[in-house]
């Protein structure tokens, strides 16, 4: 597998970073604090995720909360690499949520291709090259000083090449993890030893049995008591069950005592409320009478403002002006017929001449002339005319005796007119009708006030009943009739909730009950005189269930430290099992390569470096087998760095890895670091390097070599 391009948007100091990288070498030049190491974790981080830690072994913070980014919230990127098989692929994770997602060329989402747990999320790096982030980071992921040797510590560097030899981490020792279990399992003992956990149960199961014979002895002395308790456990059963019959019995009959108080309230209360509603209908009766009369009243509602002294006096008065009126016309008539006899006398003797003069004018016209008969006729028409005239004469008064009487007859007769309209009524200006209506007004009178008397003594009558209703309520202690109403509810409810028997039997079930009563007490006090016997033996019973309960617990120890026995030895077994596989499977092919790489390293002068089954190191040098301990620190740095190379192959089966120096060469010379550049080169064609330094002159060597590709980072 090769990295192609690394993209960050927030990762520690780095925020929206670029990097691309070539299949062969890249030297990652920077100061410090430029982020070489950031970026390192980075692609380590992206391939293999995060482990969930608190913190590291050394107590530091874990790389979740160590690179959280500085100023930027996502805390995120992806990296684009090729694999063996040249197909390209996408890796995307988000660090804040812990999300992963993977894309093939074609950007189709390939995560669930690879493995995954809940724990620590898509398991990329583990999948793609078959091993634990811990493997990749003891073989590929070569960091500052993990090649140095100091004075004396020749054994540490000698015990992390064999943990890598063993196990694939050099900080993993079979052998002492071996010599761990073993201890463990001498510690655990058995029949032949002392005071270990095997010893120290069983000396503790033996007491726990003697025990439990001594408390076993001591439980038959309460044996002969249990019966005598069984018994008056069951008596007083029996009598809880008596004394509970006796009570609901003693209960049903308080209930119908309840019942027939309730019963005899309810129907007295019944009756308050049967009189009560005929209070109530006497004031709805009273009520109608007196809307009857206002309904009356409100038609003579005009005669309010009409007095009835003012009625007599208007009657009196019609009454004298009816007799003036009478004497008035007596008057006229006697005066119009003493006018009429005049004018009848002087007609007589106007009438006798006329007709003298017409005898006298037909006679002259006969014996004269006949145009004396124009005069004849001319008087004849006279005499018609004057015999017309009075019969159609009107009668005349005389103006200066009777006009005056007249007008004040007139004017009497207006005031009671005017009289009459000032009430609200309306009629004509005609004294009979104006006396009908003022005897029917007289008469409506008396009806109002006939009907206001009534109307007054019946609201007297109607406030008197609901005084009384009220008083009536108030005797048997209620405010309202409602109030009454919902207590009839409510003692009715309570009454038909009782559910008294038809028949209850008249028997004393009070006296009965009470002798149960005390019989059950007597039974009482002798079942706890039992128990008093029976006590002093319960704490041997309590301590045999706890005696059998250790028992039990013991036993089940020994079975656990057999069982933690065998599961020692089957670990024992597997661990020298699987380290007698590496040596004999993985040390042969690392010898092979670590030989290649140390030679091409120290000019040829080693030309071997060997490791057998008891894991000591050897080199042949000047043509003589020596131990690598005879050699310079130096040397044994570059040996070193041949084995983790080695491993890097190796240990790399499904996928190739791509190498990552972080600073190992910082205490090389210029010598070593051009053959290692060398070397590294030839490795380059089939794995990606990748060289993080922060020296000037590692930077300047590689320039002489064509194949390493300078990044600088700023």
């Amino acid at each position: 597998m090769k990295i192609d391009k690394v993209i960050i948007d927030g990762y520690g100091k780095l925020l929206n970073k670029t990097y691309s990288f070539s299949k062969g070498i890249t030297l990652v030049y920077g100061k410090n604090e430029t982020g070489k190491s950031t970026l390192q974790s980075f692609i380590t981080n992206m391939l293999f995720g995060y482990e969930n830690k608190n913190k590291d072994s050394e107590g530091r913070l874990p790389d979740l909360k160590k690179y959280e980014p500085w100023n930027n919230d996502r805390y995120s990127g992806s990296m684009e690499v090729t694999l063996d098989e040249l197909k390209k692929i996408k890796i995307e994770r988000d660090f804040a949520n812990k999300e992963c997602h993977i894309y093939n060329e074609y950007i189709e989402d390939i995560t669930a291709s690879y493995d995954y747990n809940k724990r620590e999320g898509v398991l990329f790096g583990e999948s793609l090259f078959s091993m634990s982030k811990n493997t990749f980071m003891n073989t590929a992921l070569i960091k500052q000083a993990k090649t140095q040797v100091f004075k004396n510590d020749n054994q540490e560097i000698f015990d992390k090449i064999i943990n890598l030899q063993e196990s694939g981490d050099e900080s993993l020792s079979v052998s002492k993890a071996i010599k761990a279990l073993e201890g463990a399992k001498r510690e655990l003992g058995n029949k032949n030893t002392k005071n270990r956990l095997y010893n120290l149960i069983v000396d503790k199961l033996e007491k726990t049995n003697q025990q439990l014979q001594e408390t076993n002895q001591q439980r038959k002395k309460i044996l002969q008591d249990q019966e005598k308790k069984k018994q008056l456990d069951n008596d007083i059963s029996d009598l809880v069950v008596q004394i509970n019959n006796l009570q609901e019995k003693v209960k049903n009959q308080e209930a119908n005592e309840q019942a027939k108080k309730l019963l005899e309230k309810i129907n007295k209360l019944k009756k308050t409320q049967i009189s009560y509603a005929k209070y109530e209908e006497t004031t709805i009766s009273i009520s109608n009478d007196i809307n009857d009369i206002d309904e009356n009243i409100s038609r003579y509602k005009k005669l309010n403002k009409v007095k009835e002294e003012q009625l007599v006096k208007k009657i009196q008065e019609i009454s004298s002006l009816k007799s003036d009126l009478a004497l008035f016309k007596i008057k006229e008539q006697r005066e119009q017929e003493t006018l009429n006899l005049k004018k009848s006398n002087n007609g007589k003797i106007i009438t006798i001449i006329l007709i003298i003069l017409l005898l006298l004018f037909i006679l002259l016209g006969k014996l004269l002339s006949p145009f004396l008969y124009a005069g004849a006729i001319l008087i004849g028409f006279g005499l018609i005319y004057k015999v017309y005239f009075n019969k159609k004469q009107p009668k005349v008064i005389k103006e200066s005796n009777l006009d005056g009487e007249k007008l004040q007859l007139k004017n009497r007769q207006l005031a009671i007119h005017s009289f009459i309209l000032q009430t609200g009524y309306n009629c004509e200006n005609d004294l009979s009708i104006m006396e009908k209506l003022v005897a029917k007004l007289f008469e409506q009178k008396n009806q109002l006030q006939e009907l206001q008397h009534s109307r007054e003594i019946n609201g007297n009558r109607k406030k008197d009943n609901i005084s009384f209703q009220h008083n009536f309520l108030m005797q048997v202690g209620y405010e309202k009739l409602k109030d009454l109403v919902n207590e009839v509810k409510m003692l009715e409810e309570k009454y038909h909730s009782l559910k008294t028997p038809d028949e209850i039997e008249q028997f004393d079930y009070l006296h009965i009950m009470e002798e149960s009563k005390l019989e059950f007490q007597n039974k009482k006090q002798e079942l706890a005189g039992v128990n008093a016997i029976i006590n002093e033996y319960w704490t041997s019973d309590d301590k045999l269930a706890e005696l059998v309960e250790e028992q039990n617990k013991y036993q089940e120890k020994l079975i656990e430290i057999d069982q933690s026995k065998k599961a020692l030895t089957y670990a024992i077994q597997g661990l020298k099992e699987a380290a007698k596989k590496v040596k004999f499977e993985v040390i042969p092919k690392i010898n092979e390569k670590m030989g290649k790489y140390l030679t091409a390293i120290t000019n040829e002068e080693h030309n071997n470096l060997l490791t057998g089954k008891t894991s000591q190191l050897n080199s042949t040098y000047d043509n003589q087998v020596r131990s690598i301990w005879q050699f310079s620190d130096g040397t044994i740095d570059q040996m070193y760095l041949s084995l983790r190379i080695a491993a890097t192959e190796v240990f790399s089966k499904e996928e190739t890895l791509p190498i990552l120096l972080d600073e190992v060469f910082a205490f090389y010379d210029q010598d070593r670091i051009k053959n290692c550049f060398s070397l590294l080169c030839e490795l380059a064609k089939n794995h990606q390097i990748i060289i993080f330094t922060c020296k000037e002159e590692e930077k300047n060597l590689a320039k002489q070599f064509s194949d390493i590709t300078i990044m600088k980072l700023s």
